[in-house]
């Protein structure tokens, strides 16, 4: 939880040492499960590989494995096995809407946008206040329409009140792309208010890039300078403030 994700890889590995072979199946499960979600955080997806090949070996028809595999193959560019692994998953478990998403955006990266809806409405009509998912159906309709029509569709969740720092620097870089930059700025700077440190690296990061977008470079600055260095999302956070 604190981000010192070199750490607790440590300490996985020390715990799968520790609990030996004699224990019981479902504790090296899931310690196997932590530490391959640890490695894939880091961006070590051939270490990941090589600790769900375990776990694969020791449950081949567990939903909850084939769900971990399959994020740690679309983390390693390998979708088809990926959108394999998850559709099992769901299919297995289909009120597992964590699986649903993560088969979501294989579809979308692999440009079958009507199953990627088909399943982000899944899980909207379930977790209706879901920011990741509302933001990623609007990103795979931005694919689809132009930035004044995905612009328009944002308008419910915008006027709501308590959107999303996301879905406010989504709707920022729609109105560049419609050559509207004042409210686009307005929008960015509605999200860096609601995107203190506590919000997820990744949000701060495209606020801060929003902000840069629209020339605010200080701002953007401002920032970055406050997320921790390092992490899995530092080399990003370090190429914006380059730029």
């Amino acid at each position: 939880q604190g981000e010192d994700l070199p750490a607790a890889e440590a300490a996985y590995q020390k715990a799968l040492a520790n609990i030996g072979k004699g224990a019981q199946g479902g504790e090296r499960l899931m310690a196997l499960g932590a530490l391959a979600e640890t490695q894939m955080r880091q961006g070590k997806v051939d270490e990941a590989t090589k600790t769900t090949d375990q776990m694969i070996k020791a449950a081949p028809d567990n939903p909850m494995v084939k769900q971990l595999r399959g994020q740690v193959a679309a983390a390693g560019g390998k979708l088809d096995e990926a959108r394999t692994l998850l559709e099992e998953a769901v299919a297995a478990m289909p009120e597992n809407y964590q699986a649903r998403t993560l088969l979501g955006i294989v579809n979308m990266q692999q440009g079958n946008l009507g199953q990627a809806e088909m399943h982000f409405n899944a899980v909207l009509a379930n977790q209706p206040d879901n920011a990741r998912v509302q933001r990623l159906l609007a990103e795979l309709r931005a694919q689809q329409q132009t930035p004044e029509e995905t612009l328009a569709a944002l308008q419910p969740t915008l006027a709501a009140g308590n959107a999303d720092p996301t879905m406010l620097a989504m709707a920022g870089r729609m109105s560049l792309a419609a050559g509207n930059r004042e409210q686009a700025l307005a929008y960015f700077t509605q999200a860096s208010a609601k995107s203190p440190e506590g919000q997820p690296a990744d949000v701060q990061l495209e606020v801060a890039s929003g902000h840069l977008a629209t020339g605010d470079i200080d701002r953007a600055i401002e920032l970055l300078e406050k997320m921790p260095e390092g992490g899995a999302t530092g080399l990003q956070r370090e190429y914006l403030l380059m730029a």
